[in-house]
C-alpha cells in the first residue's frame, strides 16, 4: 500500500458530489416554501503538473522501499532456515558424542574388569588399577555436560521452529546418513 500511494499523485483527482433537496421550509422563519425537489451534481477535476520529477521520485523511492522490505523478508527467512539447520546438526552430533561416550564407557568398564582380575592375581600393580579408575570417572564426568547441551539445543531448536520446549524431540539421525 506504501508503494501505491505516491502514484496516485501522476493522475488527476477526480470528485464529485450530489444532493438532493425536497420540499419544505427554507430558511430560518420559514417565510419560502419549497415545492418540489432540487437535484444538484457537482463534478470536480485536477491535476497537477510534475515539472520537476517529485512525483515520480517519490514514487520510484516507495518501490524501491518496496523492494528491500521483500530482501529483509527474505534475508530473514534464510537466516531462520539455516538457523533451524544448524541447530538441527548440532543437536544430532552432540547425540553421536553422548553415544561415543556411552561406548567407551562400556569399553573402559570391560578393561576395568580385566585390570582388576590381574590385580588380584598379582600380575599388575594398583596403580594401573587407580588410573583405570580415574579414565572411567573422566568420561562419566563428560556425559553429564554433554546431555545439558543437548537439552539446550534441543529448546533452541525448538524455538527456532515455533514450538514450545517442553516436550519437543527430533529422532536421532546418523550423521554420514544426511545428505546435503
Amino acid at each position: 500500500a506504501q508503494s501505491t500511494i505516491p502514484r496516485a499523485v501522476l493522475f488527476p483527482q477526480i470528485g464529485g458530489q450530489a444532493d438532493y433537496e425536497r420540499g419544505g421550509c427554507k430558511g430560518a422563519s420559514c417565510q419560502h416554501f419549497l415545492n418540489g425537489k432540487q437535484f444538484g451534481l457537482t463534478l470536480n477535476a485536477s491535476y497537477e503538473l510534475d515539472f520537476w520529477g517529485l512525483a515520480r521520485d517519490n514514487l520510484r523511492a516507495a518501490q524501491e522501499q518496496l523492494k528491500a522490505a521483500r530482501f529483509a523478508q527474505q534475508s530473514v527467512a534464510l537466516t531462520v532456515t539455516a538457523n533451524v539447520a544448524s541447530q538441527y546438526l548440532a543437536l544430532q552430533a552432540i547425540r553421536h558424542r553422548i553415544a561415543i561416550q556411552n561406548q567407551n564407557l562400556a569399553a573402559i568398564n570391560t578393561i576395568l574388569e580385566a585390570i582388576q582380575l590381574k590385580v588380584k592375581a598379582g600380575s599388575i600393580s594398583h596403580l594401573d588399577l587407580a588410573r583405570e579408575q580415574a579414565q572411567l570417572e573422566q568420561v562419566q564426568s563428560q556425559i553429564p555436560a554433554l546431555e545439558t547441551l543437548e537439552r539446550q539445543t534441543l529448546y533452541k531448536l525448538a524455538v527456532l521452529l515455533g514450538r514450545p520446549p517442553e516436550g519437543f524431540d527430533v529422532p536421532t539421525v546418523d550423521l554420514d546418513k544426511i545428505v546435503a
